[in-house]
Order: structure tokens, then sequence, then C-alpha cells
């Protein structure tokens, strides 16, 4: 039955909203706020109340989040296979992965890959992709036939930042470009390429127009659809919403407000009624969330989003509960369907699957469960414990008793049966404290704290510390924990795999291109390409790959190391190892590699052997042109050369000999020249 009023949208939403009973209980554990710990109050002794502090361990808090960081940190691998022999639909298709690949970066931040895993603590997780609600720098250029007239005339100027002008100057580029080039064009033509060019700029300014976030599955409710777990066929987000940012986010609807009554505005009908409306948002992200931060006197009304294959709801209720004249409790906002009616643009992530009926809770649990249930009862025991503990610790060691009462007189004076009124009996001096039975709640919560460390999946990740520990074990130790966690992650890959054939059937459905701009990670410097998708990319017969892994870095040494082994057995090949090592072309890789050592090869004849033969000939070439080269020149001391021959004296004379202190003949060079 469709809904055609916001009383009929209410009903649909109380009918959907069935409360969720364990998963609440799963994030109290996790988030340290038991509130059964305040029970525990209620039920202990009346002397323990007094030191009763409630203990809650973050073991499960510090698990969820290892496990986050660690299957988040792994990246996102995009890769699409072309059905199709046409050469040219294959080339296509390289462009369609290409401009994937640039939006599952934009899309899928680190922030985003982190909430991805809060399925982990919390059973199942919803993913939800929306359509920003304008594209406001792209508007500015609507209206084609008033920018090719400006471009066309030079008498009418306008500032250089305005969208005419920079038509202008872009048609005006374009038509200089083809004078010089000596291309003879049309004026349409020019046109073309102008009105392309200042439409990607504009797109490119105001970004993506798909946007993805992790709502909260305590404020969601939906049905899957039969054939694909994955996919909703229904499904509902609620809460609380500040007015003044709703009514910003929804102004291109005409929401107001008015006598504290909302109304949807409309020029040709001035009545306050709901009316269907085609308009390009969906989603609440535009929308304060209810944590943001409030303000005195803020007004907050209840907000409500269903979305079907067909339409989406948007039902916003009168503030303060009120009723409007028609009696109705809001009003209603009707959004056609952007994703080619086969996506409601919600879809789960599955955590433990059961095969059980029921609701979402009932069919998922939390890959943590073991975890948890044992976190509660450490909790309720260790709390108990400490109160017990601290208690007894400050006691006094005997308890003085001024005189008796309460007890039973001489057995042969009449008196009355003892009654339980009459309290414990009592004897004057000093009575030493009677123990509890502590021990054993000791030996019980050894226990659990034993169980709560064995069901910690990170247990010994990092390494015993033991000087013995080989990095090899260590690794392989690592490897085994993270294998656990590979269909936790096919999960989420099978979910972004389904987000980005939603937005396929966007562009299909709105016949728009996105455009965005990719710069690769690698160099930086490089410049930022310009990457598109558009409508005839989308219906190519695509199979899509969508993987991620779960590894470390010393994971995948192990798994280096263990797969070399096997090829040195001889058990598999060297093509099948850099296969299995993640090369995704071995054949080429081995390509280089033989060349690589052939030049290896030719270095080492060269050094080896002819390297001293042209270094000799090199040298005697030289000789030969320039002659023998001069020798180098010998410091002066005393007026005479150190070392060579000393100058001729005149008349052909013999040198002198110079004597020292102790009339010892000395070197030529000088008296010091020689000790």
């Amino acid at each position: 039955m469709p809904v055609l009023t916001a009383k009929e949208a209410l009903a649909l939403k109380e009918q959907l909203n069935v409360p969720l009973v364990r998963v609440p209980q799963y994030r109290q554990a996790v988030d340290g706020r038991m509130e059964n710990l305040d029970a525990l109050r209620k039920v202990i002794a009346p002397d323990y109340k007094k030191t009763f502090i409630p203990v809650q361990t973050a073991i499960p808090n510090k698990a969820l989040f290892r496990l986050t960081n660690i299957m988040a940190s792994n990246p996102h691998e995009f890769a699409a296979v072309v059905r199709s022999t046409d050469q040219g639909e294959v080339n296509l298709g390289q462009d369609y992965e290409d401009a994937h690949v640039a939006i599952d970066e934009l899309i899928f931040t680190t922030e985003i890959k982190r909430k991805l895993r809060g399925f982990i603590a919390d059973s199942y997780g919803v993913v939800a992709v929306d359509v920003k609600p304008s594209r406001e720098v792209l508007a500015k250029y609507a209206d084609r036939n008033d920018l090719e007239s400006y471009a066309e005339d030079d008498g009418r100027v306008e500032e250089e930042d305005t969208p005419r002008s920079k038509y202008r100057a872009r048609y005006q580029s374009i038509e200089s470009a083809d004078e010089k080039a000596g291309r003879t064009r049309t004026k349409r033509e020019r046109h073309e390429d102008a009105y392309d060019a200042v439409t990607t700029d504009a797109m490119l300014a105001d970004g993506l127009c798909i946007t993805v976030r992790v709502p909260d599955i305590l404020t969601f409710r939906g049905f899957q659809t039969d054939g694909d777990p994955h996919c909703f066929a229904i499904g509902m987000e609620y809460g609380q919403k500040q007015l003044n940012p709703l009514l910003d986010a929804l102004s291109g609807f005409g929401l107001k407000v008015s006598d504290g009554l909302l109304y949807i505005e409309d020029e040709s009908d001035k009545r306050k009624r709901p009316r269907t409306a085609s308009y390009e948002a969906l989603g609440v992200g535009m929308i304060a969330e209810s944590q943001s931060a409030t303000t005195s006197g803020e007004t907050w009304v209840e907000y409500c989003q269903i979305r079907t294959c067909e339409e989406t709801l948007i039902l916003i209720e009168h503030p303060a509960g009120k009723k409007g004249a028609d009696g109705e409790p809001g009003v209603l906002i009707r959004v056609p369907n952007l994703f080619g009616n086969k996506y409601t643009g919600y879809f789960l992530i599955e955590g433990d699957a059961k095969t059980r009926s029921g609701s979402l809770e009932d069919r998922y649990e939390p890959p943590i469960k073991a975890l948890i249930v044992e976190a509660q009862h450490y909790n309720l025991l260790r709390s108990a414990y400490e109160a017990m503990a601290l208690e007894e610790s400050t006691r006094a060691p005997y308890v003085p008793m001024e005189k008796g009462g309460g007890g039973i007189e001489d057995s042969t004076e009449e008196t009355k049966s003892v009654q339980p009124q009459d309290g414990v009996p009592q004897v004057a001096g000093e009575i030493k404290r009677v123990e509890s039975t502590g021990a054993k709640l000791q030996e019980i919560l050894d226990h659990v704290t034993q169980e709560l460390h064995l069901h910690e999946p990170l247990l010994n990740f990092a390494g015993t510390g033991a000087a013995g520990e080989s990095g090899q074990h260590l690794a392989r130790a690592q490897t085994a924990i993270l294998s656990e966690l590979t269909p936790y992650q096919a999960n989420v890959a099978e979910v972004c795999k389904r987000v980005h054939a939603c937005i396929d059937a966007y562009t299909i459905a709105t016949g728009e291109t996105i455009k965005i701009a990719y710069a690769k990670h690698e160099d930086e410097r490089t410049k930022a390409e310009i990457r598109e998708l558009t409508p005839k990319m989308a219906k190519l017969p695509i199979d899509v790959i969508y993987t991620i892994g779960s590894r470390t870095p010393e994971g995948d040494w192990a798994a280096e190391q263990i797969q070399t082994n096997r090829w040195k057995d001889g058990i598999i090949g060297l093509t099948e190892l850099q296969r299995e090592l993640g090369y995704r072309d071995p054949i080429k890789m081995q390509f280089e590699t033989g060349v690589d050592s052939m030049l290896g090869s030719v270095k080492g004849v060269l050094e080896g052997e002819i390297g001293p033969l042209l270094k000799e000939y090199v040298k005697q070439q030289i000789q030969q042109a320039f002659g023998q080269p001069p020798a180098p020149p010998q410091p002066i001391v005393d007026g005479m050369p150190m070392g060579g021959a000393p100058p001729p004296m005149p008349g052909g004379m013999p040198q002198p000999v110079q004597m020292n202190s102790a009339s010892t003949p000395v070197a030529s060079g000088g008296p010091d020249a020689a000790v």
C-alpha cells in the first residue's frame, strides 16, 4: 500500500521500529557502561555496598580497535574484467576501472574504513550511499545560450571571475589555438569544447557528488532482499535532528516553520501540506546528527527517512509533538529513487551468520562475542570481589561489644521463645571478626580471568618477548590469526563492490557523467589527471573483482618464506611462486630479472678482463695526443725543492755537502731534511 500522508508514514515507522535487545548489551560491555552492575549493588551485603565501585575491563574495547586498525590498514583493490572481444569496449573498460579506482579512494577514507569494521562488536553493519543535494558551481553554467551570446559579444564586459567571463576566456583560447594551428571549425564545435572545459572545471570544483556513510545500527531498521543478503529492500533511519540545520539542508523542498509547525511552501498553493518533490538529494549526511553540539534553546524534531527501490520518504514531525490543523503529525517529502530502481542505497555487512530466522540481530553475532560474554562475567565478579576486599581490608580485627543482648536466658526460667526479630545472640567482650567466603570468589575470578585472556583474539600477536622467539615463528603466528579475519574482509569487500554498482546505477539513471581529479600517490609532483565515469561505461558488460587483504608485513614475510621453500623443493615452479607472492605479470618479471642478470654478467666481464686493457689503451692514447704529463710541483723549503734532483751549480761544480750540528753529512735539501 503506498504511503501518501505523514500519518501513514508515521505508522510505517512504528511498524518497522522493532527494538534491539542484544546489540545494546554487547555495546555496554565494550564501552564500559554495563547497567546491570547497578543491580549488583542492591543484592550484595550491606557492609559491601559502602565500598562498591563498578569495575569494567577495557579488553573488548582494545580488541575491537586493534582488529579494526589491522583490517582497515589493508588496501582496497578494484579490478574490472570486460566480457567482450571488442577492443573498443575493452579500452573503455580500462577507463571504467581507472575512474572507479579514483572514486574508491575518495569515498572510502581511513575514517570510513575503520567504521566499516564496527560489526566486529555489533553483529552487523550498515553502509549508506548518499547523493549530494546540489552542485553549486556547475549550476552557474546552466544557461548555455546566455554563455554563448556573451562569448561572441566583445562589447559586454564583466568581472573576470564570473561564469560568463570564464566561458568567454575559454572560448577565445580555443579560437586562438585553432587559428595558430590552421584548423577550420564551426562556432558550434568551438562552443562544445568550451562548454565541456568549463563544466569539467565546475564539476571538479564541486567534488564527487556521491558520499558514503556508516549509520548507527541502533537507529536503523531494514529488511534484506531475497536474492542478495547484502542489499536492503527497505531501510529506515530515524532519530532526532536539530531544526535549524534541518531547515537549511531541506531548503530546496521549501521546508519552513511557522507558529511552531512545519509546512512546505508552494508558490502556487499556500496551503501547508505535504507534496511530492523531485529533489536530487538523498541521505541524512547533510543534516546535523543527534550528537552534534547543542546550544541553549535549540529546537529538536523527530526525523525519519524510509528508502525503497521506488522512492524515499522523509518524515519530519512537528516540534514538541504538535499536530497541524489537518491532524497530520508533520510533513512528508517524497524523493524519487536515484539508483535506477535497483538499490535503496543501504547495504549490509555481515558478522558471524547463523541459519536463523527473525530480525538482523537474531541472524548475526559479533565475531568477538566470546570475549564480550566473558568480560560481562569478569566485570560482575571483579566488582563484587573488590568491594569485599576493600571492606574487609579496612575492617578492625576485633569488634568490641559492651554488653550482651538478644541471647537465650536461663533454661530453668520461664521465657518466651527466640524470635527472628530478637537478632543474633551477643555476649560481652571482644569478638574476632569472621572470615568471609572471599577465597571461593577468588577462585572463580581467576578462572574467569583465564577464560577472558583465552578469548582475546590478538593475544601474543606482537610476540611473547622471549629471546628465543624467532621472527618466522612470530610471523606464522600472526598469519594464523589474520587468516581468521579473511572472511570478514571478504564481507566488507562484497559491500564495497555493491557500492560501486550503486554508483553505476546512479550514473545510468541520471545520465550524468562523474568527473574527478586524480593524482597517483607514487609521484605527488605529477599533475592530476581527469578521470570520468560516463553512462556508456557504466552499461558495459563488466565483472568487478574487489578484494581486501588481511595481512601484515610479518605475515607477508612468513608466507614468502614458506612459498620460497616450496619452490626450492620443486613443489611449485617459479611462475607460480611469483604469482602467489602477488606479482601481476610473472612472465614480465622473469624477463626483467633475466635482463638484469645478463647485464650483471657483462659488467663482471668488463671489470675483470677488459677493464685493465681498456684503461691502458686510454692512457696510451692520451700520451700520444698530449705527451708525457708534467711532473707534480715539489714543496720548497729554505729555497730548495723537497725531493727530486737539486738545481745545477754554476760551471758544473758539484753540490756542496751539508753538515748538521754534529758535523755529520746530511742529505741535500736542507739541514733538517734527514734526522
